[in-house]
């Protein structure tokens, strides 16, 4: 009774395991597979062996297993692999090993690679204006007060002239006054004695 069970329970463990078909012995065609007949149901009226997957038909149980009838590539069922399909990395051609070295090499360079440029706005650092379109409202308000403020600035510098008048010798001078100094007068920027004005 127990050797009956082990052998049923050995069969199953087989179906399980599917099917196992060398690629060498698919291409040489030395499999014989029962062919059958061509069906257009989709496995709706018989069941699902598999789709292609050269052009993608669906293969039902009447079709069967095999060479397809619709494009001749090899149709196996679900649960059936190619012996040694698994195990065998992926082929790659020479092209796809440059470009993947290649890629590798961009992405460890910019992974540990030094900043060698810098980028130079100017048009951030001297040209803003409140014309811009990308700048939002408060931008465009700042600007135009720090556009004001050192337009003010300018003006009070031009402004800020000391005038002395020497009554002794009729000379009148005008001083700047020079900030950058510290507030120390600039002499003898303009000296002009009242006989050249048409005084005296």
């Amino acid at each position: 009774m127990q050797n009956g069970n082990q052998s049923n329970n050995n069969n199953n463990k087989k179906k399980k395991a599917g099917k196992v078909i060398s690629l060498a012995e698919a291409a040489k065609g030395s499999i014989i597979f029962q062919q059958g007949k061509p069906c257009s149901c989709q496995a709706h009226q018989h069941r699902l062996i598999s789709n292609c997957l050269s052009c993608g038909k669906i293969v039902c149980e009447k079709e069967g297993e095999g060479p397809f009838s619709f494009c001749g590539s090899l149709v196996l069922g679900k649960g059936s692999k190619y012996a040694g399909l698994d195990e065998s990395p992926p082929l790659i051609s020479d092209a796809e090993a440059v470009a993947e070295a290649y890629s590798k090499r961009l992405v460890d360079y910019d992974r540990n690679s030094a900043a060698r440029t810098t980028l130079i706005d100017d048009q951030s650092d001297y040209y803003e204006m409140e014309g811009n379109n990308w700048l939002s409202m408060e931008e465009k308000e700042l600007l135009r007060k720090k556009r004001e403020e050192i337009e003010e600035e300018e003006k009070a510098k031009q402004n800020r002239v000391v005038v002395t008048f020497d009554l002794v010798c009729h000379k009148t001078r005008r001083i700047r006054v020079d900030e950058a100094s510290g507030g120390e007068l600039s002499l003898d920027l303009e000296e002009t004695t009242a006989r050249e004005n048409g005084g005296f």
